[in-house]
């Protein structure tokens, strides 16, 4: 029986914990996060998602993230594109209302011409959380 739990054990945690060691996939990391965001997909360069926050919500959200972060940014609400800079790295920030129930929120983050995902997710799973 205790052989049992402890092959259970390591089938469950320790391989899939391995996986990431070896291979250092991002895919690994970014499945534990779509539990709590609903999901969201990696380009080379781009993170985006749908949900099912309002529009202007993740306007707002998306605005005190830059603003808390120290961006400097260029907006604009009509077309919903924002553009800023974070340190080295550019940030586009594109929201698309696709249903009256949904919107595509869009972050694209390049440092010098190398894409930065992990700021891209950062600010994505920041913005997200912070919509109300």
């Amino acid at each position: 029986m205790i052989k049992s739990n402890y092959i259970k054990f390591i089938s469950l945690f320790i391989i899939p914990f391995l996986g990431l060691y070896i291979c250092g996939c991002a895919a690994f990391v970014v499945g534990g996060a779509v539990g709590l965001l609903g999901g969201y997909a990696i380009s080379r360069d781009t993170i985006q998602g749908e949900t099912e926050k309002g529009y202007d919500s993740l306007w707002n959200a998306a605005s005190t993230v830059l603003n808390s972060m120290g961006a400097s940014e260029i907006d604009d609400s009509n077309r919903g594109i924002v553009r800023a800079r974070i340190g080295k790295s550019k940030v586009y920030i594109t929201m698309e209302q696709l249903t009256p129930h949904s919107v595509r929120l869009r972050v694209k983050c390049r440092k010098n011409v190398m894409p930065d995902l992990t700021l891209s997710q950062k600010l994505y799973v920041r913005i997200i959380e912070q919509a109300e």
